[in-house]
């Protein structure tokens, strides 16, 4: 699974909460959200999304794409170790690159597909950098 930050800001932003803000109705540190909207914490605790979770009213699914969701994205010929390759190597950036999209005032449905045509495109240049 992975956390998909620029959700979690459109969250905050909607309710026109900074993240200090957020950091303190929740009972977090003001890095801890920056991480999360940033991509830089991969893996957030549980408690920290149960959290986020019963603040917002979401389900925790809400913050997540599976792995099977992005796997279908890559071409058939990928190895299990190419398509392993490309999620462990980029993934920050290409949530980056979400993330700016959704500054845009864009759908969380068009967000979604913006982020699986990103790592969609970059399938085939991490495959071709990848040593033998």
């Amino acid at each position: 699974m992975f956390f998909l930050g620029y959700k979690l800001t459109k969250l905050r932003t909607d309710k026109k909460l900074s993240m200090q803000e957020l950091a303190e109705k929740i009972g977090v540190q003001q890095s801890n959200i920056s991480d999360l909207e940033n991509g830089v914490t991969k893996s957030p605790r549980q408690t920290t999304i149960n959290k986020l979770r019963d603040f917002f009213g979401v389900n925790s699914s809400y913050f997540y794409i599976s792995g099977e969701d992005i796997a279908e994205y890559f071409p058939k010929e990928m190895s299990q170790e190419q398509i392993n390759f490309v999620l462990d190597s980029d993934k920050v950036k290409y949530i980056k690159m979400a993330m700016k999209l959704s500054e845009a005032h864009m759908t969380d449905e068009i967000l979604d597909v913006a982020l699986m045509l990103i790592l969609k495109s970059s399938v085939a240049r991490c495959a071709l950098e990848k040593p033998d």
